[in-house]
């Protein structure tokens, strides 16, 4: 359900595929679209091409905006460049890393402190 922010900007979370949103929208109704790390542009090509149709759409559409980030620089980032690059996406911003980025930390069971 939408939750209206100001009286021109309403905020939704969707649990859908980026084209069945976008065909429930009108067609001119500008749009932000938020895609944290999906990893399209890793796993050996599968990701990309189930994601392939929804870029499409997003692409073609008019006033639709999106901002895509990526778990990594190497695997990630490269890869969803080139599918991005291959369907012809503008981009407004060029990559870069995110100042405010998170840091994991791993360590072998009993090397840690308890």
């Amino acid at each position: 359900r939408p939750r209206r922010l100001s009286p021109s900007l309403t905020a939704s979370v969707h649990n859908e595929t980026v084209r069945d949103y976008l065909a429930r929208l009108p067609p001119t109704s500008p749009a932000l679209l938020m895609a944290f790390n999906t990893g399209m542009g890793g796993g050996g090509g599968s990701l990309a091409r189930a994601w392939a149709a929804d870029l499409v759409d997003v692409l073609r559409r008019p006033g639709l905006a999106a901002v895509f980030t990526a778990a990594n620089d190497y695997a990630d980032l490269r890869g969803e460049l080139a599918v991005f690059r291959a369907l012809g996406a503008r981009f407004i911003l060029e990559p870069r890393a995110n100042p405010m980025r998170a840091y994991t930390h791993t360590i072998a069971e009993g090397d840690g402190a308890a």
